[in-house]
């Protein structure tokens, strides 16, 4: 199982009123498949905040919870965890292990956490360089 924690933070957001950086912790990690039941529910939020924040074209003509749930059991799962909360998946496939190499089917990250170079993590946690 891999895990990322390149440096495990992440620069938050500064406003005008604001001098001080807030840091967060984050990690990047595939799943094992015995986690993956605890970590259901936040795919599905994610998946379908996402859904809604494109006006239902991420996954057109697809019922979400089936899709999902479907990854769930097939495919290897990475999530990005930010402050103890899953803010991010990449449900993937690697037929080849040993050519760090994998098939994404799904990657999602909340908006309120990309730009800040996290999904990289995920990605490296996945198929490490």
């Amino acid at each position: 199982m891999n895990e990322i924690l390149s440096p495990g933070v992440m620069p938050g957001k500064i406003t005008k009123n604001s001098r001080h950086l807030t840091v967060k912790k984050w990690r990047a990690r595939v799943l094992a498949q015995q986690e993956v039941p605890n970590y259901a529910a936040a795919l599905r939020k994610l998946a379908h905040a996402e859904q809604a924040r494109q006006g239902g074209k991420l996954l057109e003509g697809v019922d979400i919870d089936e899709y999902i749930e479907k990854l769930e059991g097939r495919a290897e799962l990475a999530v990005l965890e930010v402050e103890g909360k899953c803010c991010g998946f990449c449900a993937f496939y690697t037929y080849y292990p040993t050519l760090d190499e994998a098939f994404i089917a799904l990657f999602l990250v909340a908006p309120e956490v990309r730009r800040n170079g996290m999904a990289r993590g995920i990605l490296e946690a996945v198929a490490p360089t």
